[in-house]
């Protein structure tokens, strides 16, 4: 008996990844500062450990995670087996020298916010999350006083078509629900166009609710999603 559960259970684990990676699973690119050539390695190793039971590594291509640039801009990029949260990847960077801009970050894709919020502040904060540019509430969840709410924002743009996997940094974006919607009836936007991370904190405080933490689901399969630096932020920066 015990066997033949055994046996089945490792069916339905192989099945899973399979299926998984019919589709491809999602790839997930963060803006990380502070990395160089001599810690690059170490940022990617650091980050693969971390994350070792969300991210799929020894798989061929899917394998652990890169380091890309683009614009002086260096991105983190792995492919996700489990949800990933924004706070999973910044511990992962502890003692490597290196950070996440959390004020410069433009999201793309799908992205699940993680809220502290009653039931006053979570209808008030629905209401304030459709005023944000380029932005659509998917679906929202209230559980006590936890408020997830999955945004869709538009993904990267590349030749028509989706992003090849080897690049990061990308500077336009379409609304792409990746079904029978035809992509060229969205318009192609900047990267300076897409909601950022610092207004989804405005607005939760605005609303005294808590922004916890996001969240980049397995749900989203074949699609880039995660974060970009746009190009004009990174300038405006270095004059400060």
């Amino acid at each position: 008996m015990f066997r033949k559960i055994s046996i089945l259970a490792a069916g339905i684990l192989l099945a899973s990844i399979q299926t998984a990676l019919a589709g491809g699973p999602p790839w997930v690119a963060i803006p990380v500062n502070g990395v160089t050539a001599e810690n690059s390695k170490a940022c990617a190793d650091k980050i693969a450990a971390g994350l070792k039971d969300k991210i799929f590594q020894g798989v061929e291509q899917y394998d652990g995670v890169k380091i890309g640039e683009k614009n002086g801009q260096h991105y983190a990029m792995f492919h996700m087996q489990n949800d990933v949260t924004l706070s999973d990847i910044e511990s992962t960077l502890k003692g490597t020298g290196a950070s996440i801009p959390l004020d410069k970050l433009h999201l793309f894709g799908h992205v699940i916010l993680e809220v502290r919020a009653d039931d006053a502040q979570a209808k008030q904060l629905l209401a304030d999350l459709k005023s944000l540019n380029q932005t659509w509430i998917v679906d929202s969840k209230q559980s006590d006083k936890t408020l997830t709410v999955t945004l869709e924002t538009p993904y990267p743009f590349e030749n028509g078509g989706r992003p090849s996997r080897e690049m990061v940094g990308w500077e336009k974006f379409q609304r792409n629900h990746f079904d029978a919607t035809p992509a060229s009836a969205e318009p192609i936007i900047a990267a300076t166009e897409l909601p950022t991370y610092k207004a989804l904190r405005e607005v939760v405080s605005k609303d005294d609710a808590k922004l916890v933490d996001l969240r980049w689901s397995t749900q989203y399969a074949c699609r880039a999603v995660g974060c970009v630096v746009a190009p004009e932020a990174k300038v405006a920066a270095t004059k400060h």
